[in-house]
């Protein structure tokens, strides 16, 4: 405890033994704040010129509430690139990049929800180690333990169902924890499956960026129901977050997206959603894949049925109606998606 409580106060994080919680001290908060509001200019964008220290700075608190604050885990990296691409001189100047801007608005947007849910700034010590990968852990290793811990596992699947592109279909199932590939169809809490007009493609992206926008669309969708249905975890204010584990077929669709950041205009806005649904329903996500074959159940309900599996994936939905709960921002992207191109 003690040489452990030293190093954790060194690094100006608070360490709850009673509690086993550790939290974002008072100092590095109000340096964090300071540094995004105060020492940037209040107006950015691509190419505003900050020196490397303020940028340095700004970087670094960044990255120590990041720690902490899982909201703010895509969006840690930006302004950091930004630092190293410059001589790491004194009066050497950094010009913010795309990738930058967008992890700095989100940031200001964090704070200013701060006002009405701060308890993300203080998370249970198991979830300090979840989002990372440990000394001689594989990729697969890790997500296999973030699965294991998870209390949700949640699977989804996209497809473009029309060859002239004017519709997609997409299907999720939230099954329980514990839930294995071969269970999910015997174990689903809450579902949907249906067609949706489509998105906005931009025309320099390829194939596969376009499926993992899909499949997170879907995806965030998704949880984004099953949160605000009747079957949606009640939190008391000092509960531990939800671990919700979201599975995607093929690839991490969104560890592509982070990859991409700035490439599509959709891809921010759906990493805001991931964070904005943390921040205020005491959730946490964390991103798994299996084999196309696996994931079956959502790949037969993302085609309209129409697979070999669907008839029998059809039949485990006899007592379940589907949750065609439709948020605010999905209603928001629609039209926007399907009038003019979205702008970040």
């Amino acid at each position: 405890k003690s040489k452990f409580g030293e190093f954790i106060k060194a690094l100006g994080y608070l360490f709850n033994t009673r509690d086993k919680t550790l939290g974002i001290s008072d100092t590095n908060l109000e340096k964090y704040i300071h540094s995004l509001c105060i020492l940037l200019p209040q107006s950015i964008q691509k190419g505003t010129p900050i020196t490397l220290h303020t940028a340095q700075v700004v970087s670094s608190f960044m990255y120590i509430v990041g720690v902490i604050a899982y909201p703010l885990k895509p969006f840690g990296k930006g302004l950091y690139r930004a630092t190293r691409q410059v001589a790491q001189q004194a009066k050497s100047t950094v010009y913010l990049s795309d990738d930058a801007i967008i992890d700095i608005n989100h940031h200001r947007d964090f704070i200013s929800r701060l006002i009405y849910d701060a308890r993300c700034l203080t998370i249970p010590m198991h979830l300090a180690i979840l989002f990372h990968q440990l000394h001689d852990e594989s990729t697969e290793q890790r997500i296999a333990r973030q699965r294991a811990q998870a209390s949700l596992i949640f699977f989804s699947d996209a497809c473009g169902l029309r060859k002239d592109g004017l519709t997609w279909g997409g299907c999720w199932i939230m099954t329980p924890a514990g839930t294995t590939d071969d269970q999910q169809a015997e174990n689903i809490i809450d579902f949907d499956a249906d067609t949706y007009p489509a998105f906005y493609e931009h025309p320099s992206i390829d194939k596969e960026l376009n499926i993992a926008i899909l499949e997170m669309i879907i995806s965030i969708r998704g949880v984004t129901a099953f949160l605000l249905g009747s079957k949606a975890p009640n939190h008391h204010p000092n509960d531990p977050p939800t671990h919700i584990h979201i599975i995607t077929d093929n690839e991490v669709a969104y560890n592509r997206m982070l990859k991409n950041k700035g490439t599509h205009p959709i891809v921010p806005f759906l990493l805001r959603e991931l964070s904005y649904l943390q921040q205020t329903h005491a959730v946490v996500f964390t991103y798994g894949t299996i084999k196309s074959e696996d994931n079956w159940f959502t790949d037969a309900g993302s085609r309209q049925w129409q697979t070999k599996h669907g008839p029998l994936a059809l039949s485990k939905l006899r007592n379940l109606q589907p949750n065609r709960i439709s948020p605010a921002w999905w209603d928001n992207l629609q039209r926007t998606l399907n009038t003019t191109p979205p702008t970040i």
